[in-house]
């Protein structure tokens, strides 16, 4: 079917993505694998590196701050808010980071005439949603340890990520191609990603905020996210549907806003290469 379809058709965002299934497995395999090579601990970092950080934050904030959150009265609990919080900002934050140097780190991918490079972005979020995927099972044990229960409505994570995924899809495709040309993305995007870490709810909720700077985080997309799975995970409360329809059609059209401007630039990334 795809081949009676134009390359910047809308569905070719997802028919590369079964057209190319097997080599984006084994391109997310290899760039999970390489990151943990020639560490004593191997892929077992997996699991070490979000049990250190959930420790940490338990740690600092529930027995050293002992921060106050509305609504709860266990100090562990906070360490788990901030967890749900972290799981979101990290995916995101991890895909942005990679984005702008994913091409020209895979230069000699690029020069090969028939390599589809615009699988680099399904890569990349790829192999974030695993490390994501980890970190959320971690998250429900603990809040089976804390809570003595797992609520029901963790089942409804998937339908909160969807959108998120497409979000942070079109802004990779976007950052792929602009850190081809303008090599200094790259050193941009952790300076933006520190703002974009203060302006998310990650250690705070937004509750606790004065209304006017309520409004100002509410334009964050991942102020939605992470608030609405905080509720899912940790209080058993369903999302707003008729708010995440809206992000999902917002999502897809900043997927396909991103995915044409990558297919529109990637004839000259040979030449800039």
């Amino acid at each position: 079917m795809g081949r009676y379809l134009s390359k910047n058709h809308p569905a070719q965002m997802f028919l590369m993505l079964w057209r190319h299934h097997n080599l984006i497995f084994q391109l997310i395999k290899r760039d999970i694998l390489m990151r943990y090579r020639g560490s004593f601990a191997g892929v077992l970092w997996l699991i070490l590196a979000p049990l250190l950080m959930l420790g940490l934050y338990t740690l600092v904030f529930s027995v050293f701050m002992r921060i106050q959150w509305p609504g709860v009265t266990n100090n562990l609990m906070y360490s788990l808010l901030i967890y749900v919080g972290l799981i979101i900002l990290n995916f995101f934050s991890e895909c942005m980071n990679r984005s702008p140097i994913m091409i020209v780190s895979n230069a000699n991918f690029v020069k090969k005439v028939v390599f589809p490079i615009e699988v680099f972005p399904w890569v990349i979020i790829g192999t974030t949603l695993f490390h994501a995927m980890i970190n959320t099972l971690i998250l429900v044990a603990f809040s089976f340890f804390l809570l003595g229960k797992i609520n029901i409505t963790i089942l409804l994570l998937p339908f909160l990520f969807l959108p998120l995924i497409f979000f942070t899809l079109g802004l990779s495709w976007f950052l792929c191609s602009a850190g081809v040309y303008i090599r200094d993305i790259a050193h941009l995007m952790a300076f933006l990603l520190q703002i974009v870490m203060y302006l998310s709810p990650v250690f705070y909720s937004i509750s606790m905020l004065p209304e006017m700077f309520q409004k100002i985080l509410l334009l964050n997309p991942l102020t939605f996210i992470i608030e609405q799975a905080r509720g899912l995970v940790i209080f058993g409360t369903f999302p707003q549907w008729t708010t995440l329809s809206v992000f999902f059609v917002m999502s897809m059209c900043v997927a396909y806003i991103g995915f044409l401007g990558f297919q529109k630039t990637k004839d000259g990334f040979a030449d800039v290469l």
